[in-house]
């Protein structure tokens, strides 16, 4: 396995979630034939509420589920939209998540597309339009 440190992979995460969390949403709507692959981390409280709810679209797959305490999975999956057809693999390391060789050249093969479709500029008007419907 390869040496990824946490505080590394908190910072990267954390840079990459802000700077394109309003862009996925914006660029979603125009790609609704696109599936989209999650992992879901910590499925305690919220993270079991974050794995029923994105269960139930259609448009996403659940491909990993990631808890160091095993404990807590097994209601996690009973939890999880009947809609949803696709078992997840299930980890504690979320480490083996990212090395799963399969997911990382699908990724691979969509991501630089799919990032060719985020601007500053259409960013800032998703933000723009979120501001305008909550003024009125």
């Amino acid at each position: 396995m390869s040496s990824l440190h946490r505080r590394d992979f908190l910072t990267t995460s954390a840079a990459s979630l802000a700077a394109l969390s309003a862009s996925a949403y914006a660029g979603a709507a125009d790609k609704p034939n696109e599936k989209i692959i999650l992992a879901v981390a910590g499925v305690h409280g919220r993270g079991q509420g974050l794995l029923h709810g994105f269960s139930g679209f259609e448009d996403v797959e659940i491909a990993y589920v990631c808890d160091p305490d095993r404990n807590v999975v097994a209601p996690a999956l009973k939890a999880m939209h009947p809609r949803h057809k696709r078992a997840p693999r299930v980890v504690q390391d979320l480490r083996r998540a990212l090395e799963d060789r399969d997911l990382r050249a699908e990724l691979a093969r969509k991501g630089p597309a799919r990032a060719g479709e985020f601007t500053w500029e259409r960013s800032a008007r998703a933000h723009l339009a979120v501001y305008r419907e909550a003024a009125l």
